[in-house]
């Protein structure tokens, strides 16, 4: 902008040039106007005198001789106070002669100096001019430019809109994809889960009726050593049907009994030996035992070097026995050595006596011999463990029955508790083991 301002300055100045060159050519004409001709001297005095007058006296000259320089107003000095010729001859005396030539002089003098200011104001306003043309030029270039500018502006605004919504509209497209992709992994995810669970069960069919079920691995593993287990595990080959199911022959109760077992290890509360037989078969051992325990009896296994035995007592309705106010429940049998012994239970605890031989027709007290042992171990058989008792060594006295035993509450029991589930192998129903070795006698 202080260019442009200077270059609105400037015609200021070329006013003022052109204002000299009038003026100049003004005091030209007047001093030309003064110059007398030699041969009409005289009759010319008094007009150069008058002319000199009447321009020095214009009003627009002195309004215009006001604002210039004082060189232009001594030039206009010097040209109009030029000294009138007194010669009557009408020709300049020697005197004037000089002091016209000096007047010449001076004017000439002005002139040569206004032309000297002239001439750099005028170069000055004609470079100025130039510079002015190449900014307006440069403006208008410049104006081009930035409108050019504003319209690729204006088009990366429109395409970078076009950018955005196609971006927005391929993210919700993207979106809807990710939620279909979620939708589906979700549903193969369950149907995996599903397989899974199918993999994990063992589908069976019955053959007698042909009822389809199933059962989940969870329950066949609670019995590990069962043929049932190894034929799920694919350990064990077996009859199966067209789509690959196992077929069961079974009787439909009793299979139901068998998984019953296996889910919760319940026994049945009664005697079934055709059950027992089809536990037996599918080696299910915990059942097989439990369904012992419901038929009565012992089981005497004597030392090969007959110096000691093994005894399973099997007691059965234990509680209806004991709350009937009879003789406490006993199995008794015949040890190594031709000795008796007993085993019963009470509602203390449990047993081993030393009895009068039963070999004889009228047995005495005098017939039974004492003995020592070297230890005795009596061991109750439940669902999942067994109590075990121990002893130092025994005595049992001559010619005199008697009984040596363990109390239930040692192990923290009581002969309720050893009755009923979860703890028995079946409702009411105890199994004891007695193991006993002889002291050598000296």
């Amino acid at each position: 902008m202080p260019v442009i301002e200077q270059v609105a300055e400037k015609p200021c100045m070329s006013e003022k040039i052109v204002l000299d060159g009038h003026l100049t050519k003004m005091a030209s004409e007047a001093r030309l106007s003064r110059l007398p001709s030699f041969k009409k001297w005289g009759s010319r005095c008094s007009r150069k005198a008058h002319c000199s007058s009447s321009v020095t006296d214009s009003p627009d000259l002195k309004k215009s001789l006001e604002s210039q320089p004082e060189s232009v107003t001594a030039s206009i000095a010097v040209q109009t106070d030029a000294p009138a010729f007194t010669s009557d001859t009408g020709y300049p005396t020697e005197a004037e002669s000089k002091a016209l030539g000096n007047s010449s002089s001076k004017l000439d003098t002005a002139e040569s100096a206004r032309a000297a200011e002239t001439k750099p104001a005028a170069s000055e306003v004609h470079e100025v001019a130039e510079q002015s043309g190449s900014l307006r030029t440069l403006i208008a270039v410049l104006a081009t430019v930035q409108a050019d500018a504003r319209a690729e502006v204006e088009a990366l605004r429109a395409k970078n809109a076009a950018l955005q919504q196609q971006m927005s509209e391929k993210e919700k497209e993207h979106q809807k994809q990710v939620s279909g992709l979620l939708e589906d992994s979700k549903k193969h995810r369950e149907e995996c889960r599903r397989s899974e669970k199918e993999r994990e069960r063992f589908h069976y069919v019955l053959a007698c009726n042909g009822q389809e079920g199933s059962v989940p691995r969870s329950v066949l593993a609670s019995a590990p050593e069962s043929l049932l287990y190894k034929m799920y595990s694919g350990d064990w080959d077996y009859a199966r049907d067209d789509q690959g199911r196992a077929l069961i022959t079974c009787h439909p109760q009793r299979w139901a009994a068998v998984l019953e077992h296996l889910a919760t290890g319940a026994v049945p509360a009664e005697r079934d030996p055709l059950l027992l037989a089809q536990a037996r078969h599918w080696n299910l051992q915990r059942l097989v035992e439990g369904l012992e325990a419901l038929d009565p009896g012992v089981t005497v296994t004597n030392d090969a070097d007959l110096r000691g035995f093994k005894v399973r007592c099997t007691f059965v309705s234990v509680m209806e026995k004991l709350s009937g106010g009879k003789e406490d429940p006993r199995f008794v049998f015949r040890g190594p050595q031709e000795r008796w012994w007993g085993v019963k239970i009470t509602k203390k605890g449990v047993a081993l006596g030393s009895l009068i031989p039963m070999n004889f027709f009228s047995p005495k007290v005098e017939d039974l011999k004492g003995i020592r042992l070297k230890f005795m171990n009596v061991r109750l058989l439940l669902r999942s463990e067994d109590l075990v008792w121990k002893s130092a060594p025994i005595d049992f006295p001559h010619g005199l029955e008697s009984f040596v035993g363990f109390s239930w509450g040692i192990r923290g029991y009581g002969l309720e508790q050893l009755l009923s589930e979860p703890l028995a192998r079946a409702p009411d129903s105890l199994v004891i083991e007695v193991e006993v070795h002889y002291e050598d006698q000296t």
